[in-house]
């Protein structure tokens, strides 16, 4: 169905058996249509009546007032009417006809493309939202984006990006506390000269124990001299073990084993400097794997915020100074919330009206809280933009607005004190 009419406001609704509401009509003759009266009066169950109206709603039973065994909304668009209705017995049913009565089909679809199928909204929570993030969720989904999925990627790889960053910095401090000596490429086997050591050893007390031996005989062969006579034979035999010996020690030598215990050492620091060689070497890899994850996680934000920027510009902002960022939502290049609150209040009502072209209705849940001159400034912008404000109150004077007491109108004021 065409869109056949912009700037859409409700000309009349008449709400019976809903929530609180027993039998209530209003027709709206200024810009803010102000719903007064005590708590449970029935003042929600008309702003709940008009979002279950012309976008569904999500509302738990009962929705049939206690008592009454149908409830029914009727409301007169100008050009269309449109009815909604539920009985205890059958599911909620919709329909939309025409000023000439003729019926239009594919009611719900035919009303979202009418009024333009975007959320019914709060412009006030936008107002008092002091959160960055939370107000720029809000401001998302009154133009119904979604970008949480990849808000939360981004947040991840954000995550990842530091990690890795860290664990780069980390791996560069060891490397720097590396003595690297690029000449070192090998290690030694100690083992071999280690096993030099040991035969040399072996060698040379071999030989210390001869030398010790041949001193041993030489001295008994000086003492046995001087018995020359009574020891001959032993002399003799004696003689012939010392020369024996001497034979003996003349075909060894001694062993430097200094410059064997010297290479051993050695040995050790040039292993050592290997070991830093490898391990300087190994963290260069690291440390190069690292950098290479860092860019593919800047690669992936980038795509992810260049995703979410085309899904942001698809949303085709209205053109008011309104931007929203990775964080917040901008108004001239400045976090909206730092606004003042007339710039705020104009800046979010011309916001929701505008991405709504043709449904020109609004709310304000709760009015009670807003003073005179705020009051004032929304219907004063509100009929700068041709835009209709329905604002629930609590007020048990009697005296402002629509007055409603027990699910019926007690006072039609249609006055702002």
């Amino acid at each position: 169905m065409a869109k056949e009419k912009s700037n859409i406001k409700i000309e009349s609704i008449h709400v019976t058996g809903f929530e609180g509401v027993l039998d209530i009509e209003i027709i709206p003759t200024q810009s803010m249509v102000t719903l007064s009266g005590a708590n449970g009066a029935g003042k929600s169950s008309i702003l709940h009546a008009i979002s279950i109206l012309f976008f569904g709603g999500s509302f738990e039973e009962p929705i049939i007032h206690k008592g009454k065994d149908r409830a029914e909304i009727n409301t007169d668009l100008g050009e269309f009417s449109v009815t909604w209705y539920k009985t205890k017995k059958s599911p909620p049913k919709i329909k939309i006809e025409r000023k000439d009565g003729q019926p239009i089909e594919n009611t719900r679809r035919a009303l979202n493309d009418l009024i333009g199928g975007k959320v019914l909204a709060d412009p006030m929570a936008l107002v008092n939202e002091k959160d960055l993030s939370k107000q720029r969720q809000k401001f998302l989904e009154a133009l119904n984006i979604n970008t949480s999925d990849i808000d939360k990627k981004i947040k991840n790889e954000i995550e990842n990006r530091k990690s890795t960053k860290k664990e780069i910095k980390a791996l560069e401090a060891k490397i720097s506390a590396i003595d690297f000596n690029p000449s070192i490429t090998e290690r030694v086997v100690i083992l071999e000269l280690t096993d030099s050591l040991n035969s040399a050893n072996l060698h040379n007390q071999s030989l210390e124990m001869k030398q010790k031996a041949q001193k041993r005989k030489r001295k008994a062969y000086d003492q046995k001299k001087a018995e020359v006579e009574a020891l001959q034979q032993e002399m003799k035999d004696l003689k012939s073990e010392g020369l024996k010996l001497k034979s003996e020690i003349e075909g060894f030598e001694m062993i430097d084993t200094e410059k064997i215990e010297q290479q051993i050492k050695d040995a050790e620091t040039i292993n050592e400097q290997y070991r830093a060689n490898q391990e300087h070497i190994a963290l260069l890899k690291q440390v190069a794997a690292e950098k290479s994850k860092l860019k593919d996680v800047e690669v992936l934000i980038s795509n992810l915020k260049t995703d979410r920027d085309n899904l942001l510009s698809s949303a085709s902002l209205p053109d008011i100074g309104i931007t929203i960022d990775d964080e917040a939502v901008l108004y001239n290049g400045l976090p909206l919330v730092k606004a003042s609150t007339g710039e705020k209040i104009k800046v979010c009502f011309q916001y929701l009206s505008t991405i709504s072209s043709n449904f020109k209705v609004l709310w304000i849940e709760d009015g009670d809280k807003l003073d005179k001159k705020t009051r004032k400034l929304i219907i004063k912008i509100a009929e700068e933009n041709n835009i209709q404000v329905w604002n629930e109150r609590v007020d048990e004077s009697g005296k402002i607005g629509i007055y409603i007491e027990e699910g019926q109108v007690a006072k039609n004021n249609y006055i702002e004190e």
